[in-house]
């Protein structure tokens, strides 16, 4: 399960489009942790606060990626794939339930994202669907309209 992660977060990480997401800094930071967790796992060492806190800060600089940028699909493969590894690194090494609170959110906010986005483009499918129904219009319906008034008038006169 970590390997696969591990290699295609590296394939990520020389994608050109990584730079449209990622600053310098922000880059140097996920680049930092992504080493950090794969040495702990190999090493199978336990980890310290100060680890943790990394882990935790580059979680948080995801979420807020995540909420600010549009969520493109290198950026959606990368957090993915950081998910998976980061969950795997905290159930075997980390044990920590603030790390885990921060990496479900995050997944939970990337999905409902995705979801959203989905949704809004089936919607646009729709749309355009009912406006061509709208636009249909064939002769029958105008006879039909044209019968109903009839009978309507009709029915009124037998009232009256």
């Amino acid at each position: 399960m970590r390997e696969p992660s591990l290699k295609k977060i590296k394939i990520i990480f020389n994608h050109q489009q990584i730079y449209t997401i990622f600053n310098k800094e922000g880059l140097r930071m996920i680049k930092e942790t992504v080493d950090l967790i794969e040495k702990q796992i190999k090493r199978d060492e336990p980890s310290t606060k100060e680890k943790n806190e990394k882990v935790i800060e580059t979680i948080n600089l995801l979420i807020n990626l995540a909420i600010q940028k549009t969520i493109t699909p290198i950026f959606r493969d990368l957090t993915n794939e950081f998910i998976v590894l980061t969950i795997f690194w905290n159930e075997k090494i980390a044990q920590n339930s603030e790390i885990q609170r921060k990496i479900y959110s995050l997944r939970n906010f990337i999905d409902y994202h995705l979801s959203v986005i989905e949704t809004i483009q089936e919607l646009k499918s729709l749309l355009e669907k009912m406006k061509e129904l709208q636009s249909f219009n064939p002769p029958a319906f105008d006879l039909s309209k044209h019968y109903l008034s009839y009978l309507q008038k009709e029915k009124k006169k037998k009232n009256t």
